[in-house]
């Protein structure tokens, strides 16, 4: 059932739908609202995704364009509304739906919220393996998100932060669908890297990093993807993303790691057993970095 902003939502893509088609629309709105968000925290790929969004906004005059505007607001109000009377849910797969076109587009039909919420339940997300202390999510075929937003409802549930306790993966060969489950885990505070990718291939065509991703300092701790390729641009989003204090931080550690000890001072008397000095085993690059986490849990100074 739609709250009260996801009918604001449904209405106000309908208004600009009479003359475009709500399909178009509705497309526009999410690669608007996705590249925006990126936009603000991933530098890496700016430029490119800057171009998606003034395509998509270019195909309205400049009075209908102050509209998508309002269209994402309206939508944080209705995932506020949500996370305040039932937890998180998917917003923008219910509005998908309430506009038919899931009948219009390859018949697309979405997994409903409560199935998904009793499959998060009884999938027993909320214990991490001995290993580790947050729970790893891949979803290969993720739709609008909808089980990684109910995976994040049973560890509220369990009074524990999805942003410290669970990443996600999740893919998805519709472009579409990679900007709803992108738009939604970003708002919620997911930590996931959403890829518009075939799982079945490996054919990755684009990487979305959710703002907590990056924030909380997941590309140290949790990389993930589907192919094996990915390093290369993960170190480029690290470099350009971590704050200039954490470079500081692991620049200091490559000089204690590189600097020599100095000799004892030798002193007349009884011989003194002193304690050996061990320099601490800390990194030197971003490899070197991901490992030591991997190893001693999380080094983020946000």
């Amino acid at each position: 059932m739609l709250n009260e902003h996801q009918k604001k939502l449904v209405k106000m893509i309908q208004g600009l739908g009479e003359k475009y088609s709500t399909w178009s629309v509705f497309n526009d709105f999410l690669t608007m609202a996705a590249t925006a968000i990126s936009n603000a925290v991933d530098p890496v790929h700016r430029e490119e995704r800057e171009k998606l969004y003034m395509e998509a906004i270019g195909h309205y005059r400049k009075d209908e364009q102050s509209v998508f505007p309002e269209m994402f607001t309206v939508l944080v109000q209705a995932a506020d509304q949500a996370m305040a009377t039932e937890g998180p849910k998917d917003i923008l797969g219910a509005v998908f739906h309430d506009l038919e076109l899931h009948n219009k587009y390859k018949g697309q039909f979405f997994t409903p919220q409560s199935i998904a919420d009793m499959m998060a339940q009884i999938s027993g997300v909320q214990e991490p393996p001995e290993e580790k202390n947050y729970i790893m999510l891949c979803e290969p075929t993720c739709g609008s998100g909808v089980m990684v937003i109910s995976a994040a409802k049973v560890l509220l549930k369990e009074k524990k932060s999805p942003a410290a306790n669970m990443v996600a993966l999740a893919c998805d060969l519709d472009f579409k669908c990679t900007c709803m489950a992108y738009i939604q885990l970003s708002l919620y505070g997911i930590p996931a890297v959403v890829e518009h990718a075939n799982t079945l291939t490996c054919e990755v065509f684009s990487r979305w990093y959710t703002p907590v991703y990056l924030w909380n300092g997941w590309l140290l701790r949790e990389r993930i993807g589907i192919t094996t390729t990915d390093g290369a641009e993960d170190d480029r989003v690290l470099i350009a993303t971590l704050h200039p204090v954490e470079w500081a931080l692991l620049s200091c550690m490559a000089m204690i790691t590189d600097k020599k000890q100095e000799p004892l001072e030798e002193k007349s008397g009884p011989e003194e057993t002193r304690p050996e000095i061990v320099e601490p085993e800390l990194p030197r690059t971003v490899p070197e970095a991901e490992l030591f986490v991997r190893k001693n849990g999380q080094m983020s100074l946000f």
